[in-house]
């Protein structure tokens, strides 16, 4: 996934909000963080993955896109805020069960906390990529999704 019109877009949201908020010149990378990890938390929800003592696992694929995107949205933030840009972004596989990313996007997100680094961020975004594509989100859905849920 090219990730330059996401960066571009998502700089000129953070400003408004920054504007709008009164929050110019402030760092919000904690807030940002945990802010990701409760917009996981949420969609490791929707998806019900972790869901084994109940046989009816019901799930939304649109609220779970929603839930995806609002996630997308708070790590290309984090990149702005570290100032990462000109990402190379591997494709990658995992041959890992849905439940399992999931703690592994918690653990590249600690990884991120300790040392801030440009590859911890790069590992987190492509082991978030790889939980979109488990999950079944075609990457031309999120972007065109992603635009227009932060457009207004």
């Amino acid at each position: 996934m090219d990730f330059n019109n996401l960066i571009i877009f998502q700089r000129e949201r953070d400003k408004s909000i920054l504007k709008t908020q009164h929050l110019e010149g402030q760092s919000l990378l904690t807030k940002k963080i945990l802010a990701f990890q409760v917009s996981i938390g949420e969609l490791a929800a929707e998806t019900n993955c972790y869901n084994f003592w109940n046989d009816d696992k019901k799930t939304d694929q649109d609220l779970i896109l929603e839930k995806y995107i609002k996630s997308l949205s708070s790590i290309v933030s984090i990149g702005i805020e570290k100032n990462f840009s000109e990402l190379t972004i591997d494709d990658k596989e995992l041959d890992l069960e849905i439940t399992e990313q999931f703690l592994n996007l918690f653990i590249d997100t600690n990884d991120l906390i300790v040392c801030s680094s440009k590859d911890n961020y790069i590992t987190l975004l492509e082991d978030f990529l790889c939980l979109g594509k488990s999950l079944g989100l075609d990457d031309n859905i999120i972007k065109s999704n992603y635009i227009g849920q932060y457009s207004n």
